[in-house]
């Protein structure tokens, strides 16, 4: 089966012939240039760490790059999806519709690297909940789970992270 996979060297020409392509698409699918350079990067290394799993029995390799190309937009979109899921959570949109523009322009100005430092500032218990349920995505039941507690444990420690994080951006009401 050594003939089917591609190997290190052949992985890596690939990569760079490819990088710049990659970029364009990811460009076009990224919300700034520096989200299309972490979604490119992360679609090349795959290429790279997956190279041995290249079979030329189920396709060209273009076809393979672009499957992986693609789940990897596929991931960084739906992690977005999260992010913004977590920042809506923290920042009770409604409440601040009609609070007025100036709170309004402070929400949109709030960049992810403010609610990851946010995020770090948390007791290590809060900071895995919050990882847990957004970063990876887990219902409370696993997020018991993985935390060796019930399912009630990670729902009240959650509400309590929310508000620690709402304290620490500053948009709880005093």
């Amino acid at each position: 089966m050594t003939e089917s996979r591609l190997d290190s060297a052949a992985a890596l020409a690939l990569c760079h012939a490819s990088a710049g392509t990659v970029y364009r698409f990811a460009r076009m699918l990224a919300a700034s240039d520096h989200e299309a350079e972490d979604l490119a990067h992360d679609a090349l290394v795959r290429v790279m760490r997956h190279a041995h799993r290249f079979d030329p029995g189920r396709g060209e390799v273009e076809g393979w790059l672009w499957r992986i190309v693609t789940n990897t937009a596929r991931d960084h979109g739906r992690l977005a999806s999260r992010r913004r899921a977590l920042f809506d959570l923290l920042t009770d949109r409604q409440h601040f519709h009609a609070a007025g523009d100036a709170q309004e322009d402070a929400i949109r100005r709030l960049e992810d690297g403010e609610l990851i430092a946010a995020i770090r500032t948390l007791p290590r218990r809060s900071r895995s909940v919050i990882a847990l349920r957004y970063g990876a995505d887990l219902p409370f039941e696993s997020v018991g789970g993985h935390m060796g507690v019930s399912a009630a444990r990670p729902r009240m420690a959650h509400q309590r992270a929310l508000a620690q994080l709402r304290h620490a951006l500053g948009s709880e009401a005093p």
